[in-house]
């Protein structure tokens, strides 16, 4: 893969992914190295925001040691464009099997509360369940 620039907003917002999840599973840099295989001043770079532009194999590399869905890590850095993103519903659907239709209409019905209250919008018009 390709080199891909990101702001500085992202490379931040990435790095604090990494950095927050590797600190709840308790490892060290050094043992993140180890099990990634990624090498360590790089990773406390990443952590820093200091790489701009790094390598998509890493953060798959990091992302597979930390149990991270690396669909995740590349919506935060850009890489996946939002229209190509799962709409909330059939995401709910497809990662939450167990859920029933009631259950998963609270978490939407949720969701639109929490966006309103912050000024975002979500799907309008039911475009989450068009093909």
């Amino acid at each position: 893969m390709r080199r891909i620039s990101l702001t500085a907003d992202q490379a931040n917002a990435i790095g604090a992914i990494f950095s927050a999840q590797r600190k709840t599973l308790g490892l060290t840099t050094r043992t993140l190295s180890l099990r990634s295989g990624v090498n360590q001043a790089t990773i406390v770079r990443l952590e820093h925001g200091e790489i701009r532009s790094p390598q998509p194999d890493t953060y798959v590399d990091l992302a597979r040691a930390l149990g991270i869905p690396t669909s995740d890590l590349f919506a935060s850095a850009g890489w996946i464009p939002a229209e190509e993103l799962p709409a909330f519903k059939p995401y709910l659907r497809a990662k939450y099997r167990d859920l029933d239709e009631q259950a998963i209409a609270d978490l939407e019905r949720y969701a639109d509360q929490l966006s309103a209250r912050h000024g975002g919008h979500g799907p309008l018009n039911n475009e989450d369940e068009l093909p």
